[in-house]
């Protein structure tokens, strides 16, 4: 229905449509190389960043790693706090973790020099642990990676011995008062 004149008949809306499609094509037709040079332009912008950008290097660990904490009468390995996933991939990014590898490939290797970004992700629904390490040196990168794996696993390795001699040590006790006690 037009504003103007109450009776004349309602524009099918389609006719609407037909009418705004002819008017951007024809605008299309008349300014057809103002689109063809922005493309150009976009297109010759995103070639010379992506030449220009420094070429990364990534390496990638994978480990199968289980949960730690011990279950008191069960006597398998169980996670009771629900938390091993997220610490696991915590300390795998840990100032001690990597400043370790970091002093570990220096001992190795001193002639690479450099930073790697290093990732930890855990594999949906399986105990499959990704390590990942992003930079500029293949060599390099693939050193840190495993160096700051082996480190990881150290750690893990020290904080169960750490945890079992506790362990013993609370066992010791205990069994010395329990002879006490019947004594």
């Amino acid at each position: 229905m037009d504003s103007l004149n109450p009776d004349a008949p309602a524009t099918p809306i389609g006719a609407v449509f037909g009418m705004r499609v002819y008017r951007f094509r024809s605008l299309i037709r008349r300014h057809w190389w103002i689109l063809a040079i922005t493309i150009g332009l976009g297109l010759a912008y995103e070639g010379y960043i992506a030449f220009n950008k420094p070429q990364t290097f990534q390496s990638v660990s994978r480990l199968n790693i289980r949960e730690e904490l011990i279950s008191e009468f069960r006597g398998g390995w169980s996670d009771s706090t629900g938390k091993f996933w997220g610490t696991s991939t915590e300390q795998m990014k840990s100032p001690v973790v990597l400043g370790r590898a970091t002093e570990k490939v220096r001992l190795i290797a001193p002639q690479y020099t450099g930073t790697v970004d290093v990732t930890a992700t855990i594999t949906p629904q399986t105990n499959i642990f990704i390590v990942t390490g992003t930079g500029r040196d293949p060599e390099f990168v693939q050193l840190y990676v495993d160096a700051a794996v082996q480190e990881f696993l150290n750690l893990r390795a020290e904080g169960r011995n750490t945890t079992g001699k506790e362990v013993i040590e609370k066992l010791q006790d205990q069994i010395k008062t329990t002879k006490t006690d019947l004594e």
